[in-house]
């Protein structure tokens, strides 16, 4: 238990130190608390915990409003700060895209969009919501497109992004021809 306290300070210290947060690890203690535990906590400490979950669980920051203000890219943060690892999506060798758009292809879609060059933020997360409302099957993005996992076209899908595979890093023209080979019509527009 000793080793395991020990690690788990350091483990915080140098999130601290990765992050340059101005906090100072002052304590540690193991235990479990309810989430109704955590929300009445004052709002000048900074607590990390780990939780079970898969692997090795899920980390939990409770943080002081100024150090959630340091991490957070917006200006005024709604109290909620994730990071997330997106790697796979629930397809597999999603690190591959042509792999990834073989395993969509096989699925059988019925709609699928491709965004093909599109670099704005909120105008990438308005066509995945637009894509999410007509039922598409999976979302196709170029490898010259905005990354969608960036926290403005995040915040722009209105969380649309997370229910669809989403495959990236596509070269448009090696993927129209297996679309095509699939049956799936291809349509295009272009708002210049």
């Amino acid at each position: 238990a000793r080793r395991a306290s020990a690690r788990a300070a350091g483990d915080a210290r140098a999130a601290r130190d990765r992050l340059k947060l101005p906090l100072e690890v002052t304590r540690l203690t193991p235990g479990q608390m309810s989430l109704a535990e955590v929300l009445d906590l004052p709002p000048d400490l900074a607590l990390i915990a780990m939780l079970q979950g898969p692997g090795e669980g899920v980390g939990l920051m409770v943080l002081a409003p100024e150090v959630l203000a340091a991490m957070a890219e917006t200006g005024a943060p709604q109290g909620v700060l994730a990071v997330v690892d997106v790697a796979g999506a629930g397809l597999p060798d999603a690190g591959r895209p042509d792999a990834a758009l073989v395993a969509v292809l096989e699925s059988r879609p019925r709609l699928l969009v491709l965004l093909a060059h599109v670099r704005d933020p909120g105008n990438a997360g308005t066509v995945i919501r637009g894509a999410d409302a007509a039922g598409a099957d999976a979302v196709l993005v170029s490898e010259a497109s905005v990354d969608v996992h960036s926290s403005k076209v995040v915040r722009s899908t209105a969380v649309s992004l997370f229910p669809l595979p989403v495959v990236t890093g596509l070269d448009v023209e090696v993927t129209l021809a297996p679309l095509r080979a699939h049956g799936i019509r291809t349509l295009a527009a272009d708002g210049a």
